[in-house]
């Protein structure tokens, strides 16, 4: 086996009038590993990918923190051998995202709001029979926290997420010796969506701490 990871990170403070930092996240992977029966290689697996993050923090306006941002992927996978359930695939991906954040205080104690979109898309190619499928989604959610006394806090919040299926979801096909199974990918499934709301009770501080929630999951176009 052998694996190599390469990390970047960076901000600049005050990039231009407006915005209050720019950060930037990448890195690169190069991973390979080779499956070994009675002294001979039977298969290799490789796996070579990026990925980038760009976020833009803005000044405040009329009240609203946050940042805006973009972020990129690339996976090539190859698997070369006897136990090649999946063909070669490149798989890429962009998003752009905006999250933003409103406090209050009044009277009733501290309350603090947060927001957040998302829209993605992906290509998915499998390169030996040359079939390719795309796949947008949209994904928000939202939040709010209510500190109605000292060391209690009451949150809420509800997200809609989307997933793209993975490469070996669409075109896996064989026996897959890792797992003790045989996977058949889909090449028309859809994106998976989720539904999830939640509220909770905490107290966060002090001598003895406590939380507790209720909460609720809904899949819709379950690709697993």
């Amino acid at each position: 086996l052998a694996s190599e990871r390469f990390d970047v990170r960076g901000e600049l403070r005050n990039p231009f009038a407006g915005f209050s930092a720019l950060r930037l996240r990448a890195g690169v992977t190069d991973y390979a590993h080779d499956e070994v029966e009675d002294g001979a290689i039977s298969t290799t697996f490789q796996n070579k990918a990026y990925d980038t993050r760009i976020e833009l923090q803005h000044e405040p306006i009329a009240g609203f923190k946050g940042v805006v941002g973009l972020q990129t992927s690339q996976r090539k996978f190859s698997a070369e051998g006897e136990e090649a359930y999946v063909q070669p695939t490149v798989t890429r991906k962009v998003g752009v995202f905006v999250l933003e954040e409103y406090r209050l205080n009044d009277w009733y104690g501290d309350w603090r709001f947060e927001a957040a979109l998302r829209h993605d898309r992906q290509t998915a190619k499998a390169e030996t029979s040359g079939i390719e499928r795309s796949h947008n989604g949209t994904s928000a959610s939202l939040g709010a926290v209510w500190k109605f006394m000292p060391g209690y806090q009451i949150g809420t919040s509800f997200t809609r997420a989307s997933r793209a299926p993975s490469a070996e979801e669409l075109y896996a096909r064989g026996l897959h010796m890792a797992t003790s199974t045989y996977e058949r990918g889909n090449a028309d499934l859809r994106s998976e969506t989720s539904q999830n709301s939640a509220v909770s009770l905490r107290k966060p501080s002090g001598g003895t701490t406590l939380g507790d929630s209720v909460f609720h999951n809904r899949l819709n176009n379950d690709t697993r």
